[in-house]
């Protein structure tokens, strides 16, 4: 569960910074995706973790 509630609070994250978006100048767009990068590379390794627990619990 751990996995789950820290993956809905990157989304979160994920949607309030593209949230703001429009709101940026060049700077912080060129931030915003850096930090999106690193978003998505979190929420890539919280799924395959999820993943590996379902198949586990399968068995």
């Amino acid at each position: 569960m751990a996995l789950v509630a820290d993956t809905q609070r990157l989304l979160r994250r994920a949607d309030e910074a593209l949230g703001q978006a429009p709101l940026m100048g060049p700077k912080l767009l060129g931030e915003l995706v850096g930090s999106t990068a690193h978003l998505n590379d979190a929420l890539r390794e919280n799924i395959e973790a999820m993943e590996k627990a379902v198949e586990k619990l399968g068995r």
